[in-house]
């Protein structure tokens, strides 16, 4: 089993500038990711796809393949689904399975990245998610309505709530699967489950603040 690790980072973004070369406990956030997948026991390859000339150099600083990413692919409304196609289709010879990394949750971990690629051997792919307490609403353009529990039967704050939300972190699927489907979550899909900490999300200018505040100095 050949196990191909993509990490998409693009040049742009538009609330924090740079925000993939940006500093986090003295290194470029791309490179914490790059440096969990090298950490990883079953992780073959670790490709950086980027439109970004930045990106790159730094990607190659930390001895990682690189996949120029086009133009077109580079865009706000670009899939990611559309870059992972545009990587496979590049590095034939690694990828039976595929890790899709962002680099915008550096407090993952190695073990992390290993534990979601041995949960798929019993799933069609895999998904990270961090519990969520949180009681959910929508408007149904009628009014409001609550999606996490029954009209009737609403929880108490010490109840646990049987719901995840996504992180972002980890996403571990096949080859012949994505092709099939050309999505990345498919079939049976197994839940690896992180802490919150771990689960951060880096989305604004704040959540590097917050970061080097909280672990700043553990991360040293």
């Amino acid at each position: 089993m050949k196990v191909l690790a993509i990490i998409p980072a693009r040049g742009g973004s538009k609330r924090v500038p740079n925000k993939n070369t940006k500093m986090l406990f003295g290194k470029p956030l791309i490179a914490h990711t790059i440096l969990q997948a090298k950490e990883s026991k079953y992780i073959d390859k670790v490709v950086v796809s980027t439109d970004d000339p930045e990106i790159k150099r730094i990607a190659q600083t930390y001895l990682c393949a690189v996949v120029d990413r086009p133009k077109k692919l580079a865009t706000d409304t670009a899939s990611t689904e559309s870059v992972i196609m545009h990587v496979i289709k590049k590095a034939k010879e690694y990828n039976s399975v595929i890790v899709l990394l962002q680099c915008t949750c550096p407090m993952r971990t190695a073990e992390d990245i290993d534990k979601a690629i041995e949960m798929y051997e019993r799933y069609d792919s895999v998904l990270s998610v961090c519990p969520s307490k949180s009681i959910l609403w929508k408007n149904n353009g009628k009014g409001g309505k609550s999606i996490t529990y029954e009209e009737g039967n609403r929880p108490t704050r010490s109840q646990d709530i049987d719901y995840y939300e996504e992180n972002g972190a980890i996403y571990v699927f096949g080859r012949h699967g994505f092709l099939e489907h050309k999505l990345r979550m498919y079939g049976n899909k197994g839940l690896y489950i992180m802490s919150k900490e771990r689960s951060i999300d880096i989305d604004e200018e704040e959540d590097f603040e917050y970061l080097e505040w909280k672990y700043g100095n553990r991360k040293r």
